[in-house]
């Protein structure tokens, strides 16, 4: 190549691209790798919807399910309070914005403000809404999203302070509880992430939710880090 300095700058912004390209397709499978790691999956099963939603269904067998005989609990001040901060959040703007908000987040949080409720109905309740944010977030309706996670988190934690005040024969429930819940959410972070049809995620995805400050940790934790420091190394294959 005539080493001019045209031609020297193409070359070196070529290679570049090349290295990051080398970098990335290296790089998938083990991020991918640490993903089936954290969702405790083989490293032959394949990352699609599907693969996510048994994660989900088994820890809700193993986690939930004990708790479903339960009975019922009573709810207290706390959880009261959660749902009312869930109502409230998009009220301020209609002082000064009549109408610019809806209903349905007030009704939603309302819906579900009762002083007891049955233990195996509350857990059924909680992966609806769950389910139910994740689908409103694809449609990118973000306040009822966030709306019915919040609500969700407000029944799991009721459940969970009904479970320690059990005592000692509560205590094995409760962290099978625990750990069936943060085992369901990193599926719904990983399902978050996750490039339909293409059997990976995108990196970017979690470094996103690490840069605004989301819970993340573990292995989880360790390719949102990655790729929000190496963003050029941390890019989808296919892409």
């Amino acid at each position: 190549v005539n080493p001019t300095g045209w031609n020297a700058l193409k070359e070196s912004i070529a290679g570049k691209i090349a290295t990051a390209q080398v970098a990335s397709t290296r790089n998938e499978p083990v991020i991918d790798g640490l993903v089936r790691k954290s969702l405790n999956l083989a490293n032959d099963v394949p990352l699609t919807p599907e693969t996510i939603k048994q994660v989900r269904t088994r820890a809700y067998q193993a986690g939930y399910e004990p708790i479903a005989t339960l009975g019922t609990m009573k709810t207290d001040s706390a959880f009261a309070g959660q749902l009312k901060f869930v109502a409230d959040k998009y009220k301020g703007m209609e002082r000064s914005f009549p109408g610019a908000t809806t209903d349905e987040v007030a009704n939603l949080a309302k819906l579900y403000n009762k002083a007891e409720f049955d233990a195996g109905d509350a857990l059924q309740a909680s992966q609806f809404l769950r389910d139910k944010a994740t689908e409103a977030f694809r449609k990118g309706d973000n306040g009822i999203g966030k709306a019915a996670k919040e609500i969700s988190k407000a029944i799991e934690d009721q459940v969970e302070r009904n479970l320690s005040a059990s005592g000692a024969s509560g205590a094995d429930v409760l962290r099978n509880f625990r750990d069936a819940r943060k085992l369901m959410a990193k599926s719904h972070t990983v399902e978050d992430a996750l490039i339909e049809g293409g059997g990976t995620i995108n990196p970017h995805k979690l470094a996103q939710r690490l840069q605004a400050g989301k819970p993340l940790d573990g292995e989880l934790k360790i390719i949102a880090s990655f790729a929000n420091n190496f963003p050029k190394a941390a890019q989808p294959a296919a892409q």
